[in-house]
């Protein structure tokens, strides 16, 4: 559950911008709120670890928090057969906020609330059906404000065994990783014609544009990709990473302003013409690589330092 717990919350201030968000229970979801219930005396232990427990009602309210912080995987929190990696998941927080002592994070944590908040509105389709969820949920603001400081004060606990060295060397090793081009191309797709009908058009193609025919406009009347072909076949700015091998290797080897020769993929044969390929910078992708050297830290504890730490489990059955 912790890869999910830091990326969903380092990408808040992303979504609280974006218009894909999501509509959860205030737009057509749990209208009566989820069923987070362990069915249990809140007082009872349904964990122990080296020095502490869990009661029910502790990781009750855990699970509303990561009801309303992590929407994308409110399937998981509501599923009684994955409660016990979530609970896993929140005793590993808790050993680690141990560790991370009471550093001062206020103003961080204060800005992520605030990411939240604009987001968790939108993805509830107004601040009042988002504050009728936290009430069916016993949840405040305050106790969202409180997670977030510890959130942030693990994090800091964890981005101490960052160095800025091994990002960097990840930065090296991964220059294909951040590679960006934009592309025009032409695909002519085997969904409705020979292979030989394909390759035999795309090869027409490549032909009448390395004479100077406006590539832009055969996109458009000859294209079978609905992504781009209004858009003269342009991908702008595009992570080669994003495109199935055979596409992304001529994307990095093709001369800048050249047609090659007809690609093969599964799709089909794609004419294209690399306009424009260069490495993002470091300092453009540093928080990227950080998330996920933070995220390979904490799986390192929750994967080898946590079971040693659990003395039991004690939820109860699923009915």
């Amino acid at each position: 559950m912790l890869a999910l717990w830091v990326c969903a919350l380092f990408a808040l201030a992303g979504c609280a911008q974006s218009d894909d968000a999501q509509p959860t229970s205030g737009k057509g979801g749990d209208a009566g709120g989820p069923n987070l219930s362990l069915g249990v005396d809140a007082k009872q232990v349904v964990a122990r670890y080296d020095g502490g427990e869990v009661t029910a009602g502790e990781f009750e309210k855990y699970l509303a928090l990561q009801y309303v912080l992590n929407p994308l995987y409110r399937a998981v929190l509501t599923d009684p057969e994955s409660r016990e990696e979530v609970l896993r998941s929140y005793i590993a927080e808790t050993i680690l906020a141990d560790r991370a002592g009471s550093a001062d994070v206020r103003e961080e944590a204060d800005n992520l609330f605030d990411a939240w908040r604009q987001a968790f509105d939108k993805a509830e389709g107004s601040r009042k059906a988002a504050d009728q969820l936290l009430k069916r949920l016993n949840l405040t603001e305050d106790d969202v404000r409180n997670y977030l400081v510890r959130y942030k004060r693990i994090e800091t606990y964890l981005a101490a065994q960052v160095k800025e060295e091994d990002l960097k060397k990840r930065y090296a090793e991964r220059q294909r990783d951040f590679t960006v081009a934009t592309v025009r191309h032409i695909l002519i797709s085997t969904d409705g014609r020979s292979e030989a009908e394909a390759y035999k058009l795309a090869t027409e193609l490549a032909r009448r544009i390395q004479r100077g025919e406006d590539m832009a406009a055969l996109a458009k009347q000859y294209s079978d990709d609905p992504g781009s072909k209004e858009k003269g076949g342009v991908y702008e700015n595009a992570r080669v990473t994003e495109w199935v091998p055979e596409f992304q290797q001529a994307v990095l080897t093709q001369a800048i302003g050249k047609v090659g020769a007809p690609v093969k993929t599964a799709y089909g044969y794609h004419v294209i013409r690399v306009e424009k390929r260069e490495v993002l910078p470091f300092e453009q992708v540093r928080e990227e690589l950080r998330v996920e050297a933070l995220n390979e830290a904490y799986n390192r504890f929750y994967d080898k330092e946590l079971p040693k730490h659990i003395r039991q489990i004690a939820l109860p059955k699923p009915t």
